[in-house]
């Protein structure tokens, strides 16, 4: 490797070895088990609901449109639950929100 300049090399190694922990966000447990028991519960219902919704607009011929936002919002709003039941993290909360379960 002659005449290859290795302090690139080497200041790209820092850069990606010291700046990682910048972009992970460690979710930390701040729900109970009743949140997380609502939760799920209240995700698979959303995510049901958004795909009989999307069946329905799709058996009605309705096109690609505004109206295929609400099963799209349904089913991304339900999975999103689903992960929050999962993992025992809320978004609210981690943002300083209170919530009653």
């Amino acid at each position: 490797m002659e005449g290859r300049d290795t302090t690139i090399d080497i200041e790209k190694q820092y850069f990606i070895n010291n700046n990682n922990s910048n972009f992970l966000v460690k979710l930390e447990c701040n729900i109970g088990s009743r949140g997380k028991f609502l939760r799920l519960i209240s995700g698979s219902f959303g995510v049901l609901v958004g795909i009989v919704a999307a069946s329905f607009l799709y058996v009605q011929g309705i096109d690609v449109g505004a109206m295929w936002l609400v099963p799209a919002s349904l089913i991304g709003g339900g999975s999103f639950a689903i992960f929050e039941g999962w993992s025992g993290w809320c978004v609210a909360r981690a943002l300083g929100f209170w919530t009653p379960i």
